[in-house]
């Protein structure tokens, strides 16, 4: 996997985008257009054009965020711990 591509409504929101990209350690990419259903399908009914011109791409790079590395490593462990307890 060299990115992560999002869309939709929460795709909107900058700071979630970011930490995202923080979290995962790749680069996130998101389309100026983030309803990809609605332009897919208005795609489809146009019979599939190949010069159907794609919206740019918006890039967060991902930066070091120890904060959240660790909140995450402490999520994965209590989530462990409730499957264990659960078997």
């Amino acid at each position: 996997v060299e990115a992560v591509r999002v869309g939709g409504g929460l795709a909107l929101s900058d700071g979630l985008c970011q930490r995202l990209a923080n979290l995962c350690e790749l680069p996130l990419e998101r389309s100026a257009e983030t309803e990809a259903t609605a332009r897919g399908i208005a795609w489809l009914a146009a019979g599939r054009p190949a010069d159907w011109q794609r919206a740019p791409l918006e890039r967060f790079d991902p930066r070091s965020d120890r904060d959240l590395q660790d909140r995450y490593k402490t999520w994965l462990a209590m989530m462990e711990a409730v499957s264990t307890t659960r078997d």
